[in-house]
């Protein structure tokens, strides 16, 4: 949870040369020259039974002089013609906040000893931080197994599959990656006992006819792997055709949709979705702390499958995300409601009072 790990292994591994370069910009700020914020570590074979190790960072305009690897733990064997590696990197040296997302460009080098050498990204440049197009990431936060979402209690929501502005500025808001250069928007929130979703991925597909976005819930979070019989998954298509299934004895059962409704947008780039579900269907009550647990899962031809948390499976609730909100579950939304009407009874006294008093007059 708190160090990254890199392994890997050269092939054509000889008995003399091999190295093995790692780059990162572990601000993300790019640049032409190797900034104070950019490090590299090194590793060089002088011998099958010699390996050493080093560091260096940039200095703004180039790199410092190499220096004994202390920031990094990397070790080594050499087999069967092959060189292996493993490489232990602390999330602190690299600016990573354990629970928070972050990209982080990277670059490597590898020479095999044999005459061959590699650049990822091609042609990159080791002293070009904008070069490193190859992108280091997590698809949830760093150091976290999953995510925790928060619905907190916000202003009203029309479901009418309109991206109105401001509507969902006040909602919790997750996003992860789909494939490269395109990402899925999740947004949580509540109001008047419902639990609002607002699902965007900025990907067209390709293939629309195989498109859809599929949700489960365990409703009661166990979170032991077992499925209950009060958890559900709903699919929504790119067509607008929807999906339920229940569960029973542990397997998921189609049955008819009831307790939620969707509105949705696909008449531009990407595809917009909003999600109204009622409390009863999450057995939620306003005012009262209590979790769920939940998986998405986007399937299109064009980019494969990709489920959030990454490696979940449907059918174990141990590996999904946690919803929970911070207000319970919006136990605040009735007392504007008892305010206005302990205000309309006051005022109705008032004029009970001033009749009877004018009748008496």
């Amino acid at each position: 949870k708190n160090y990254l790990y890199l392994g890997g292994h050269i092939h054509n591994a000889s008995g003399f040369g091999e190295e093995m370069y790692f780059y990162f910009d572990t601000e993300g700020n790019g640049g032409s020259t190797p900034q104070s914020d950019d490090v590299r570590f090194i590793m060089w074979k002088y011998s099958n039974d010699t390996f050493k190790f080093f560091e260096s960072h940039g200095t703004g305009s180039d790199w410092s002089d190499l220096q004994p690897m202390a920031n990094a733990t990397m070790v080594t064997r050499l087999s069967g013609g092959y060189l292996y590696f493993e490489m232990r990197i602390p999330f602190s040296v690299l600016g990573i906040t354990p629970g928070t997302a972050k990209d982080i460009p990277m670059r490597i080098w590898i020479h095999s000893g044999a005459g061959d050498y590699y650049t990822i990204p091609f042609n990159a440049d080791y002293t070009t931080p904008d070069d490193w197009s190859l992108i280091l990431y997590s698809p949830s936060a760093w150091g976290s197994n999953y995510v925790t979402y928060d619905a907190r209690n916000g202003t009203p929501v029309t479901v009418d599959g309109v991206k109105s502005s401001g509507e969902w500025d006040d909602a919790f808001s997750y996003t992860y990656r789909l494939t490269t250069g395109y990402s899925i928007y999740v947004k949580t929130k509540t109001y008047n006992e419902k639990l609002y979703m607002a699902i965007y991925s900025s990907y067209t597909p390709t293939n629309s006819n195989n498109t859809a976005i599929d949700i489960a819930f365990d409703v009661n979070y166990d979170h032991n792997g077992a499925l209950g019989d009060e958890d559900f998954a709903i699919r929504i298509t790119y067509w607008g055709k929807i999906l339920e299934w229940g569960v029973s004895g542990g397997s998921y059962n189609l049955v008819t949709p009831s307790g939620w409704s969707f509105a949705m947008d696909n008449s531009s780039s990407g595809w917009w979705i909003e999600i109204e579900i009622n409390y009863t269907k999450l057995n939620l009550v306003s005012g009262v702390s209590r979790d769920f647990g939940m998986v998405l899962h986007y399937h299109d031809y064009g980019v494969g499958s990709s489920n959030e948390p990454l490696f979940a499976s449907f059918t174990d609730t141990s590996t999904w995300n946690r919803v929970t909100s911070s207000d319970n579950w919006g136990s605040d939304t009735q007392i504007p409601e008892l305010n206005s009407l302990l205000v309309t009874m006051l005022v109705i006294l008032v004029a009970a009072i001033f009749l009877v008093k004018r009748r008496k007059k």
